[in-house]
């Protein structure tokens, strides 16, 4: 399905990385997965602040626990007031869904001066 507009991103990533091997191996499933349909849906529809569906990665705890910088670029994330704030896949990186791409950046550039890592402003193509 198309994107019913641009989504715009802040991607923090602490500075080393992470095996995805080590983080399967911290992994334990903890709830049952869930359907991706209502993100789908909302990335399709538009995608309202207030109706975005709740994001979740089961190996955000593990990959936290190995790699201390995965916490600290999610708590940075959080404290910059984003709608959504995710690792990506096994990690290191994390993300933060922004309202505009000038949000995006100035989140970027105050974490780029807040810690080790590399931060970026994106926007999706759409």
């Amino acid at each position: 399905r198309p994107l019913a507009r641009r989504i715009n991103l802040v991607i923090a990533q602490p500075s080393g990385g992470l095996s995805t091997a080590a983080v399967f191996g911290q992994w334990t499933s903890s709830r049952e997965p869930s359907s991706s349909e209502p993100i789908l849906s909302w990335l399709a529809g538009g995608f309202h602040r207030r109706a975005m569906p709740e994001l979740y990665n089961a190996l955000q705890r593990p990959a936290a626990n190995l790699h201390p910088g995965v916490r600290r670029m999610h708590q940075l994330l959080n404290e910059s007031g984003l709608s959504q704030v995710q690792m990506s896949g096994s990690g290191s990186a994390c993300f933060g869904v922004c309202d505009t791409h000038r949000q995006a950046r100035l989140i970027a550039r105050r974490l780029r001066s807040a810690c080790e890592g590399r931060c970026w402003a994106v926007s999706s193509a759409g």
